[in-house]
């Protein structure tokens, strides 16, 4: 079929119409005058061939073919999810056939032209400083041009050198799927350790029936289930904004005192977050209270909101570089166990409307 007869003045408007195009930006990537396009877009125009061809590869490029009955948008798509150990990064791109010079570009950094426009790209992959330069180049390539390549780049500069990692079709689409896979990252990454699969699904496998597991990074602000305020409902009880509850305090998923200062929650209303606050979480943090003297947890308010808890005979705290253990009496046994006696714990002083409800 002539490009005259596949082309009409319409079918062209529909073209921009679909990629929001105007005249002009139509002409800038046909590489035309502005006015060969009017005449382009002109029933009974004396149209020239020459130009209508670059203006078919102009949509091409753009993901845009023609068939009778209109533009068809037309891309392709590569979903990736790189893995290590400790972290993963999704990527998802959605690409014009214009664009696809550039996508094979970034994949070659990973794998092996077959010279049939593929590239061979195996699953286990190893940071090496020869990859982090090909990334860097890839990344300084084409970053303007496809931006979510930039998390590529963050992500293999987190990892250390020689640390393996996998290149996988998409991310896991279960848990258990997340646990194979880390249990292979771990076997490439230590290949002298034992391989306890086997005992993880001995362990997991009948709540992983019933369960899913989600878990979120505590290292950097994430809002769990961050809507519009007038959409919000709490997840505990239920309580919408049209029906009264208030989303205006930050919520904690994990309180503050046990380390957290990012992971927060969106959908748990002011009354419950109030309550929580009053009657669930210092029993919580009570329990915890060694382990986060020992660890050195930080909180908020004196000493990096680390506890210093008191005993009979001691006491217990954490400076912010070491442990510090005050005791009356401190032995060592024969096995070179110590052994440390702190006395009764000392109980904190409570305010005088909290002292009642802990009196039996």
């Amino acid at each position: 079929m002539s490009v005259l007869n596949l082309l009409s003045p319409a079918l062209i408007q529909a073209g921009r119409n679909m990629l929001g195009w105007t005249q002009s930006n139509l002409a800038s990537a046909a590489d035309l005058p502005s006015e060969e396009i009017a005449i382009l877009e002109t029933p009974d125009a004396g149209r020239s061939e020459a130009a209508l061809g670059a203006v078919l590869m102009a949509f091409f490029n753009a993901g845009v073919q023609f068939a009778e009955d209109g533009p068809i948008k037309v891309m392709g798509q590569v979903d990736l999810y790189l893995m290590s150990e400790v972290a993963g990064a999704g990527l998802r791109f959605d690409y014009s056939p214009g664009a696809a010079v550039a996508i094979h570009h970034f994949l070659s950094a990973f794998g092996t032209p077959d010279g049939d426009g593929n590239v061979l790209i195996v699953e286990e992959q190893v940071a090496t400083p020869e990859l982090k330069a090909r990334i860097d180049q890839v990344v300084g390539d084409l970053a303007n041009r496809v931006p979510p390549i930039r998390r590529v780049k963050k992500f293999i500069d987190g990892l250390a050198d020689g640390e393996h990692f996998l290149l996988l079709e998409g991310a896991p689409v279960s848990t258990v799927e997340q646990l194979v896979q880390q249990q292979r990252l771990h076997r490439l990454n230590y290949p002298d350790a034992p391989d306890t699969l086997a005992e993880t699904e001995a362990v997991f496998a009948p709540l992983l029936e019933n369960y899913e597991m989600t878990w979120w990074r505590t290292d950097r602000p994430t809002t769990i289930a961050d809507k519009p305020r007038a959409q919000r409902r709490c997840r505990f009880c239920d309580q919408t904004a049209n029906e009264g509850a208030s989303f205006k305090s930050v919520a904690h998923a994990i309180p503050t005192a046990l380390g957290n200062d990012h992971l927060k929650l969106a959908d748990e209303c002011d009354e419950c977050n109030n309550y929580f606050g009053r009657e669930t979480e210092p029993s919580l943090i009570a329990l915890f209270d060694v382990f986060r003297a020992v660890l050195g947890t930080q909180g908020r308010g004196k000493n990096g909101g680390r506890p210093e808890l008191r005993y009979a005979d001691g006491k217990l705290f954490h400076d912010g570089q070491k442990l510090n253990i005050q005791a009356r009496e401190i032995n060592t046994d024969a096995n070179g166990v110590m052994m440390i006696d702190l006395g009764v714990k000392r109980r904190a002083k409570l305010p005088p409307d909290r002292r009642a409800k802990l009196t039996p």
